[in-house]
């Protein structure tokens, strides 16, 4: 929504301005998923117990798994055909050429031209998304970690990112690809800990889930 204002002297307009305001939906999401947790060091277990107050259940056969490595556990789900969301607080090795890696270095954001970016017409940010770089919305959800070693060919499946130094770093927040039969999407946006306290994390998450635990296509495969 936007709010104009305007002052007026003797019928003519002397000043205006306006302000945007943005709302998100407080209900809770409609049809939610089936959700299981792989949390070995409970770094999940505030998010599981805010999801549950939402409406999402956690079942054995769930449609999807959330977890915080791919670990065998995850792998098996992924072998089977299953659906995956990793969400990677801390580095460690996806594939052998797709590694998660702390915002270290030349990435840790010092730079003039350091931009978060989103694709904002296409899902999970579809019609919650402000502009393609990402602004004071998304403060809390800063990255504390990032993907590299996505081949260039396949960037479109990249669904957010961050670019350092004229384009001269350019790494992934939100990636999905293929693992043999399984889908998994890699996310280090910082969602977990802001989940049910930061409305654009929360509306982020729930659309991120829906999205996960569809069948959306990816051109990048991770061979198991």
């Amino acid at each position: 929504q936007v709010l104009h204002a305007e002052v007026r002297l003797g019928g003519k307009v002397i000043s205006q301005n306006s302000l945007d305001l943005y709302f998100y939906p407080h209900a809770r999401p409609v049809s939610p998923p089936t959700l299981s947790f792989d949390d070995p060091n409970g770094a999940l277990q505030s998010l599981a117990g805010q999801m549950r107050r939402r409406g999402y259940s956690e079942t054995s056969s769930a449609t999807l798994l959330m977890t915080t490595g791919l670990n065998a556990q995850a792998r098996q789900v992924l072998a089977h055909g299953g659906h995956v969301l990793l969400l990677a607080a801390s580095p460690q090795t996806v594939s052998p050429t797709l590694h998660v890696v702390a915002r270290k270095g030349n990435l840790t954001g010092d730079w003039i031209s350091d931009f978060p970016w989103i694709r904002k017409n296409q899902p999970p940010f579809e019609g919650i998304g402000f502009t393609t770089i990402q602004g004071f919305e998304a403060e809390s959800i800063t990255p504390k970690t990032v993907v590299r070693g996505i081949p260039p060919g396949d960037f479109k499946d990249v669904l957010a990112g961050m670019f350092y130094g004229w384009l001269h770093q350019n790494v992934g927040t939100l990636v999905q690809a293929r693992y043999g039969k399984g889908r998994l999407l890699i996310c280090t946006l910082s969602l977990a800990t802001h989940y049910g306290k930061d409305p654009y994390a929360t509306a982020l998450l729930d659309h991120l889930v829906h999205y996960a635990a569809s069948n959306f296509t990816s051109q990048l495969n991770i061979a198991p």
